[in-house]
């Protein structure tokens, strides 16, 4: 089988390589085309590819039209992203399109550009669950195109997170680019990451402890985003060294950000974790937080509350969550599942 692999996020391209590695395994003839932060992830992974930043359109198009490919995969992102482009030759060449979702939120927008016009809308989209389908389906998407598969990423989601290495004075803040992605997210508030971790600094300073703060920057950060912020505090505040996320999860205690998959990949693993939100408007895009196993914080006086109770180990209102096994939220063998569904659509 002839497949064509492209992505451009790296939430997508996550959870497009258990997939991408296992179709290698088997011997699948495979054309990958990267561009963006996917390319970072597919090279940690040990997997080849064309980068998508050195071929014009006319190349592009060429490579769909001259390969005769049984499959497109794609990993889904915002903005009009090099899988776009490639979907639209493949739909024009007749070769079928399959895509794989990574996160509960955005749905319309990963298929459109600047308005709900769905004018990127493959053949097929593999999603995490029921509830995806279902919240997919109130948007207008059609049903027939959703499969239910699980998320490849998630197979592995919490391997190697080891709890009792925690340092309950390490508070993690996980940053995420919001800002640049104003016009695209589900949830209209007027908070970005630079507010969120202003207010967060701001509250840790109101509060007498030997708690540190530790960022970590998203993939899409440039180096040193926060320096003058940072600059500002009465605490220590540092940006994170551990280069695995993993790593950096066990060694924290507490976990702060807005709406990471990582925030969700740390309340699976067992850690309090804390999803500030002021003045959201609109559905949360954690999935955590409504599976009440995250806390959402929507504003600065409850933010102090929980970071008082954490900090003072309260028992209060504050951490009485929902604490659900990962078997519960999570399809297993969701890569093997897309395998299996190629492989129908193939045949």
């Amino acid at each position: 089988m002839k497949i064509l692999v492209s992505a451009n996020n790296p939430g997508g391209a996550d959870s497009l390589l258990p997939v991408v590695k296992k179709l290698v395994d088997k011997g699948e003839e495979l054309t990958i085309i990267l561009e963006g932060k996917a390319k970072g992830v597919f090279a940690k992974g040990g997997v080849n590819f064309l980068d998508a930043e050195r071929l014009n359109d006319v190349k592009l198009k060429s490579i769909v039209s001259d390969n005769n490919f049984d499959i497109f995969l794609a990993g889904t992102s915002l903005g009009f992203t090099v899988d776009k482009k490639l979907l639209q030759y493949c739909q024009e060449y007749k070769i079928i399109s399959v895509y794989i979702l990574d996160f509960w939120s955005n749905y319309w927008q990963r298929f459109s550009v600047e308005t709900k016009d769905f004018k990127f809308l493959p053949d097929y989209i593999c999603v995490m669950d029921e509830l995806t389908k279902k919240e997919m389906v109130s948007e207008n998407f059609p049903e027939k195109k959703i499969i239910i598969t699980g998320n490849p990423r998630f197979d592995h989601f919490l391997d190697n997170i080891d709890n009792s290495r925690e340092d309950k004075d390490r508070i993690l803040f996980i940053s995420q680019p919001l800002k640049e992605c104003k016009n695209y997210t589900d949830a209209q508030s007027s908070h970005d990451e630079y507010v969120v971790l202003k207010d967060v600094m701001q509250t840790l300073n109101s509060i007498k402890s030997s708690a540190n703060l530790v960022i970590r920057l998203h993939p899409r950060d440039v180096k040193g985003k926060y320096d003058v912020i940072m600059s500002k505090s009465k605490r220590a505040v540092v940006y994170d060294s551990v280069s695995d996320v993993a790593e950096s999860l066990s060694r924290s205690g507490l976990v702060i950000g807005i709406s990471s998959v990582v925030l969700f990949q740390a309340a699976l693993a067992g850690k309090k974790v804390i999803s500030y939100q002021p003045n959201l408007e609109g559905r949360d895009a954690l999935i955590s937080n409504r599976l009440g196993i995250s806390k959402l914080v929507a504003n600065k006086e409850e933010l102090k509350i929980c970071l008082e109770n954490y900090l003072n180990e309260s028992a209060g209102p504050s951490w009485h969550i929902n604490r659900q096994s990962s078997k519960d939220i999570i399809i297993p063998g969701a890569a093997d599942n897309v395998m299996k569904f190629i492989d129908s659509v193939k045949k």
